[in-house]
C-alpha cells in the first residue's frame, strides 16, 4: 500500500466518455506535464467556452429538483442548472478545494444527458494540486460504460474508485489539497451537461467548489495540467463520501459511531470526526451546545432533546443560534412574496431572491396580496398594484403597505396657521411643520380660500387609533371612508370616547393600551389585537448570556438563569465580552485526607456564579473533571486514591488561580 504525503495539495477530477475502449485503472498514458491553454491553443480554462458555442438550453420551469444532500454521503453540485450544452470531445467538471479535515471518496460523476441511444465510455478522471505545487497531478483514471436513454437526465456514478498505483484502497481527499473531478468522452457520442452561474468559491460539505473545468479534448488526457477554474459558474455533478465515526451520546454516555449506527441505538449524533474526548472537554453528552439552528428556510430547535446539536446544525449547513435558544424568538420567519407566496423564509433568504418579507410570523396568504400595496391620491388611499397606482397618477407606498398605518400618511390639502393653503402635505407634516388644519383628501387648494371659514368640526377616528379632524360633510365622510375610519359627528379630535385602542408589547417587554397601533409600531411594539393589556403576557426582552465555555446566546434573563448562564443586560452577543469570570471566584482551596483529594471553589457571595455554570480543576497538569456551581454559588469535585506527597489543583479557566495540598 502507498502512502501519501499530504501537506496542503488540491485535488482535480475529470470525467471522460468514449464510444469504446476502457482504459485500466493505473495504466501509465502521458507522464508529462501539460499546459492546457498551450496545448489546446483554441481552450482558454480561465474562460467558459461553452458560451461561444451556440445557444444554450435554459431550465424548463417544470424540471424538478434533485434530494439535495442526500442520505449517504452524496450531494449535488451546481444545481439548479441555467444552461444545457451539447458537444463531443469534452472533459467537463469542477475545481473543489477540502478544508477542515480529509474525507474519503466513494464515488462521483457529472450529471449529463445521452442524445442518441446506445452505449457510451464515460472516464472519471480525478487530479490532486498539493498547496505548494503549481500544477494538478493525475490520481484516478477509470471508464465505465453506460447505456444511455435519449433525453434522460441522469447522474452517471463512477462506482467504487482508487488510486493509480493504490488498488483496492478508498482515495482520501486531503484537507488543504485541491481537486479537479470530471467526465471525458469522444466524438463517438454527443452528450449534454449543465452549467450554474453563480459566481465562485461556494460551499460544499466537505470545503469549497472553486469553479468548473472545460477542455474540448476527448481523452485520455494527460498526468499533469496547469488549470485554474472558471468562477461564473459549475457543472451539475453529484459527489458521495464515505461515513466516518464521530461521538454518538447514548443515555449521557459517548461512544464513537457511525451516524446510521448512532440512530439506531436511539442515540444523539454530532459530527462526523468529533472524538469523544473533545465532547469530555465540553463537560460530556450533557454540555454539548444545543439550541435552535436556522435555515434560509425555515428551524430546527429538536425539542426531543433540548435542541439541535451545534454540531449537526453545521453538518445541515444551518446557523447555530447558541446554547437554550428557540425558532421561534431567535430564527424568525415569515412570508415571503416571489412568484408565489412562501411561508417560513428568513427575511435575509427572502430578500436575496429579490422578494419581498411580510414580516416575522406572517403567514400566507397575506393581506394586502403579494405585490400589492398602499396607493395614495388625492381623495384618500385604496390598495393595489404598483402599476395600477401610477396608471392613475397616484404614489405608490410601496409593497405590502396599508392604507391604515401608513407613516406619514397620503398626503392632502392643508391650511397653515398663516392661512396660506398647503398641498400635497400629510396631515401629520400639516399639523407639525405648519401648525395648520388639515383640509382632506378631496379637494385641492384651487377649490377654496384657506381664510374662509372652514366647517373641521368632525373627527375621524382610524383603526390604529389615530384621529384626524375633516370636513363635516358628504366629502368628509368619503374621506374618513376612504381611511377606514369612523365619523365622530360634531366632535373635534380628540373625541370622547376616544379612538379605538390597543394593546401594545413594547420592546422593553411592557404593555402599553394608551397608544394605539399606529403609535405602537411607531415606538417599535408589536399590537396585540385586543383593545387593553389586561391579560397579555409580552415577550421580554433578549440579553447576552454567557456560559462556562465563552459562548453566548440571546436569551431572556429567567432562561439564562434557568440555563446556568450569566445575563449581561443591557446588551447582545454582538458585542458582549463573555471571557469566563474570574473575578467573581473568591475562594479556592484543596485538602487531601486518606488519599481523597477535595477542591472547593466559592464564588462572590454578593454576585455568586449561577446554578449550573461550570468550570474545570485539573490535578497535578494531568487528572481533569468538571465541577457545577450549585444554587449557593459554590462548586466542589474529588480525586480518590491520590499519591502521598504534595499536589497541586489549577483551574484551567483562570490558570493564576491553584491551590496546593498534601497528602499524608
Amino acid at each position: 500500500m502507498n502512502v501519501f504525503k499530504h501537506t496542503g495539495v488540491v485535488v482535480l477530477v475529470v470525467l471522460a466518455a468514449t464510444g469504446s475502449a476502457v482504459v485500466a485503472q493505473g495504466e501509465d498514458v502521458d507522464s508529462t506535464t501539460v499546459d492546457i491553454a498551450a496545448v489546446w491553443g483554441e481552450v482558454d480554462i480561465s474562460f467558459n467556452d461553452d458560451l461561444l458555442e451556440g445557444p444554450p438550453t435554459l431550465m424548463g420551469p417544470d424540471l424538478d429538483f434533485p434530494p439535495g444532500p442526500a442520505y449517504g454521503g452524496c450531494e449535488h453540485i451546481a444545481w439548479p442548472w441555467v444552461y444545457q450544452w451539447w458537444g463531443a470531445n469534452r472533459a467537463r467538471g469542477d475545481f473543489f478545494e477540502i478544508l477542515d479535515r480529509d474525507v474519503t471518496l466513494d464515488e462521483f460523476g457529472l450529471c449529463v444527458e445521452f442524445q442518441t441511444a446506445g452505449d457510451a465510455d464515460l472516464w472519471f478522471i480525478i487530479y490532486e494540486r498539493a498547496p505548494e505545487e503549481e500544477e494538478y497531478t493525475k490520481i484516478v483514471e477509470k471508464v465505465v460504460r453506460f447505456a444511455g436513454e435519449p433525453g434522460q437526465q441522469e447522474c452517471y456514478l463512477s462506482g467504487v474508485i482508487s488510486r493509480i498505483g493504490d488498488p483496492g484502497n478508498p482515495v482520501v481527499l486531503f484537507k488543504d489539497y485541491k481537486y479537479i473531478l470530471c467526465d471525458a468522452w469522444t466524438n463517438e457520442k454527443t452528450i449534454g451537461f449543465f452549467q450554474d452561474t453563480r459566481q465562485y468559491p461556494q460551499p460544499f460539505s466537505a470545503g469549497l467548489v472553486l469553479g468548473l473545468l472545460t477542455l474540448n479534448s476527448p481523452p485520455p488526457l494527460p498526468d499533469k495540467l496547469l488549470a485554474n477554474p472558471y468562477k461564473g459558474g459549475a457543472h451539475w455533478m453529484e459527489v458521495c463520501f464515505a461515513p466516518t465515526e464521530g461521538a454518538c451520546c447514548i443515555n449521557g454516555a459517548c461512544k464513537e459511531l457511525l451516524e446510521d449506527e448512532c440512530k439506531d441505538r436511539e442515540g444523539e449524533f454530532t459530527d462526523e470526526r468529533v472524538t469523544c474526548e473533545q465532547v469530555e472537554l465540553l463537560g460530556g453528552c450533557k454540555n454539548i451546545p444545543r439550541g435552535a439552528c436556522c435555515f434560509d428556510v425555515g428551524c430546527d430547535d429538536d425539542p426531543e432533546h433540548g435542541g439541535l446539536n451545534k454540531h449537526a446544525c453545521q453538518v445541515a449547513k444551518g446557523r447555530f443560534q447558541g446554547r437554550q435558544t428557540t425558532c421561534e424568538r431567535h430564527c424568525p420567519t415569515g412570508a415571503c412574496c416571489l412568484d408565489e407566496c412562501e411561508d417560513d423564509y428568513s427575511e435575509t433568504y427572502c430578500l436575496s431572491l429579490e422578494g419581498s418579507y411580510r414580516g416575522d410570523g406572517s403567514e400566507c396568504p397575506v393581506d394586502p396580496p403579494c405585490w400589492t400595496g398602499a396607493c395614495c391620491l388625492p381623495g384618500g388611499c385604496y390598495h393595489g398594484t404598483k402599476e395600477s397606482c401610477l396608471e392613475q397618477h397616484g404614489v405608490y407606498r410601496g409593497e405590502g403597505t396599508r392604507c391604515e398605518t401608513l407613516d406619514p400618511h397620503c398626503p392632502g390639502t392643508c391650511c397653515d396657521k398663516w392661512g396660506d393653503c398647503q398641498d400635497d402635505v400629510t396631515p401629520q407634516d400639516c399639523a407639525e411643520f405648519f401648525q395648520g388644519e388639515f383640509v382632506g383628501y378631496h379637494v385641492t387648494c384651487r377649490d377654496f380660500d384657506c381664510l374662509d371659514p372652514i366647517n373641521t368640526s368632525t373627527a375621524c377616528c382610524l383603526e390604529d387609533g389615530r384621529c384626524f379632524d375633516v370636513i363635516g360633510d358628504d366629502a368628509g365622510l368619503r374621506a374618513c371612508d376612504r381611511l377606514f375610519g369612523d365619523l365622530r359627528d360634531g366632535e373635534l379630535c380628540p373625541p370622547d370616547p376616544p379612538c379605538p385602542t390597543e394593546a401594545c408589547c413594547l420592546p422593553d417587554g411592557t404593555c402599553d393600551d394608551t397608544i394605539g397601533s399606529h403609535g405602537c409600531l411607531a415606538a417599535g411594539g408589536k399590537p396585540q389585537g385586543v383593545p387593553n393589556c389586561g391579560g397579555v403576557s409580552c415577550p421580554q426582552p433578549l440579553h447576552a448570556c454567557c456560559f462556562f465555555d465563552e459562548s453566548c446566546s440571546d436569551l431572556v434573563a429567567d432562561d439564562c438563569l434557568a440555563a446556568g448562564g450569566i445575563t449581561k443586560a443591557g446588551i447582545t452577543c454582538e458585542t458582549a465580552d463573555c471571557t469566563y469570570p474570574c473575578d467573581k471566584i473568591k475562594k479556592f482551596k484543596a485538602k487531601c485526607k486518606n488519599r481523597k483529594l477535595k477542591a472547593l471553589v466559592k464564588s462572590d457571595p454578593g454576585d455568586k456564579l449561577p446554578k449550573g455554570f461550570m468550570l474545570e480543576l485539573t490535578l497535578d497538569e494531568a487528572d481533569s473533571k468538571w465541577a457545577t456551581f450549585n444554587a449557593r454559588g459554590k462548586a466542589k469535585t474529588k480525586w480518590k486514591g491520590v499519591q502521598l506527597g504534595e499536589h497541586e489543583v489549577c483551574i484551567d479557566q483562570c490558570p493564576q488561580m491553584c491551590a496546593q495540598t498534601t497528602c499524608n
